[in-house]
């Protein structure tokens, strides 16, 4: 049995795409040469995109090949890629609706592949691949240990509102990157790489609730509670950080071989 996706929050971002372009970072600098060197993408190279969203990793990905086919279900999302990209190609579908005779190198996700049903995202992969081909998923991670940061600090700002966001989000997110591996060898594909960046982004209180409105667990928050936890973060962080605070990342890419 799949997967239940959240189709309501799946579908948050369209309606905070111009703000998801804006404030949205993209993807570690070496991400794109690591990926190159394993999976060995040429300028001829037939790439799917899935869930690409405005384009992050889009940006990236054409670097190395024009061919990039990219699909979201969020149209408002895709018209802000198209905008950049003119030339490649935008099909405004979720993965399991999409269909195609044509076969790719290698399949990628960006920070989207959750959102895909793993009963129907794996095989369909394998069925669209080339006999050689790769999926491959890169995905941020919110983890940080220091107890003096200020996301563990608001922690009980963020329970008290949002109990999504517990104090034991970082350890679940630990256990979250070993999931996502162990997800990738499957009965259609084999982990056969792993490369883990860790960065951090300076924001001021202003710029980082601009960035919570685009994570779907705040977006569909109750109106009247997500404006009161925004309230209490930015006089927290203002009292006790000066009004500045650096988020720490970890991005994950996964690199797995159709067999």
């Amino acid at each position: 049995m799949g997967k239940v996706i959240d189709k309501k929050r799946a579908l948050s971002f369209k309606d905070n795409a111009q703000l998801y372009e804006k404030v949205r970072p993209g993807y570690p600098d070496t991400w794109i040469s690591d990926l190159q060197e394993v999976v060995k993408l040429n300028k001829k190279s037939k790439i799917l995109e899935v869930g690409s969203g405005t384009g992050k990793a889009t940006s990236d990905l054409i670097k190395v090949s024009k061919h990039v086919t990219c699909l979201d279900p969020a149209k408002e999302m895709l018209e802000i890629a198209e905008s950049k990209f003119p030339t490649l190609k935008f099909i405004n579908l979720t993965f399991e609706e999409f269909n195609s005779d044509e076969l790719y190198d290698l399949i990628i996700s960006a920070t989207a592949w959750h959102w895909v049903d793993p009963a129907v995202g794996y095989k369909k992969a394998y069925d669209l691949l080339v006999e050689s081909g790769f999926m491959a998923i890169i995905r941020y991670y919110h983890i940080d240990s220091d107890p003096k940061s200020f996301h563990n600090r608001a922690q009980y700002i963020y329970e008290y509102y949002n109990k999504a966001t517990s104090s034991k989000r970082h350890a679940e997110q630990l256990n979250r990157i070993k999931e996502d591996a162990l997800a990738l060898n499957n009965n259609y594909f084999q982990l056969v790489k792993k490369f883990e960046y860790k960065w951090q982004v300076n924001y001021s209180i202003e710029d980082y609730l601009a960035l919570r409105n685009t994570y779907s667990d705040h977006i569909t928050m109750d109106p009247a509670d997500r404006l009161k936890m925004e309230h209490q973060l930015k006089e927290f962080a203002q009292k006790e950080f000066g009004g500045k605070l650096t988020k720490k990342y970890t991005t994950v890419l996964f690199i797995a071989a159709k067999p």
